[in-house]
């Protein structure tokens, strides 16, 4: 066998560093015409690049909480907490606490931001179809 035969194979066997936060909604979400937002179409970080580092801060293993000091309507619901929620879905899961200061606050951001931002995307829709909910939870199948 051949060098270059040897490489591409240990290239195909070789663990790839996890994809960061943003990254993985770059290459996999795509806003829909009927999701309500105020841009359809692929999702592109760099629109919004000030929430990187946010994101970034919340995969940190060192980091053990993350603040945010921002105007309202910035966008942070829709490109922090939800593609947060995506990610942990989509791509790695882990469980996920959301936690609001009222009850009916929760309740309705579960069921008109968060369970339509996941049954918009291609990569967790289908684990949405497949899960089930008791009150304000949900349980997936990996999770």
């Amino acid at each position: 066998m051949d060098q270059s035969t040897i490489d591409k194979i240990i290239n195909q066997l070789s663990i790839k560093p996890p994809l960061k936060i943003w990254e993985f909604c770059n290459r996999y979400i795509r806003f829909s015409d009927n999701y309500p937002t105020f841009k359809s179409g692929k999702y592109d970080a760099d629109y919004v690049p000030y929430f990187k580092g946010v994101l970034d801060a919340c995969l940190d293993d060192d980091t053990k909480e993350v603040y945010v000091l921002k105007c309202s309507q910035a966008g942070a619901s829709e490109n922090v907490l939800l593609n947060y929620i995506r990610y942990a879905v989509g791509y790695k899961p882990v469980s996920v606490l959301f936690i609001s200061g009222q009850q009916e606050h929760a309740e309705s951001f579960l069921i008109e931001r968060i369970k339509p931002a996941l049954a918009d995307s291609d990569i967790t829709s289908s684990k949405l179809a497949k899960s089930w909910q008791r009150g304000t939870e949900i349980y997936f199948e990996n999770m």
